[in-house]
């Protein structure tokens, strides 16, 4: 977490969520940045027979249009998951993200810091 020892960034509940998604991908499009989100691996765990962990593995990458050839990875970690059954769906309980950081597009390209 760029050596802090709290999270830089909290978010909770869906309205955060859906405050905070739109806005940061609209900056990433006026930028021309590319974000990709890999899930290499992802580990469950019964809880019960309608609630299980989820531990999945996550490499963030990102591809300024114009300047960069192949995607430049920007942040590794994972996802620790609580998923429930409702109403015969498995829909998302709670999530924690644990990222080696969050960072602006200026703090990878210079060029953009404005």
């Amino acid at each position: 977490m760029n050596g802090e020892e709290k999270p830089t960034i909290s978010v909770k509940g869906i309205q955060e969520i859906r405050t905070l998604v739109p806005s940061r991908a609209a900056v990433f499009a006026r930028k021309g940045l590319i974000t990709k989100h890999l899930m290499p691996n992802s580990t469950i765990e019964a809880i019960s027979a309608t609630e299980a962990k989820v531990v999945t593995q996550a490499l963030i990458l990102w591809q300024l249009k114009g300047i960069d050839l192949l995607p430049r990875p920007v942040q590794a970690g994972y996802y620790h998951s609580v998923v429930e059954k409702v109403d015969g769906v498995w829909k998302f309980k709670r999530r924690d993200v644990y990222l080696n950081g969050v960072f602006t597009p200026g703090e990878v390209y210079p060029s953009l810091a404005n």
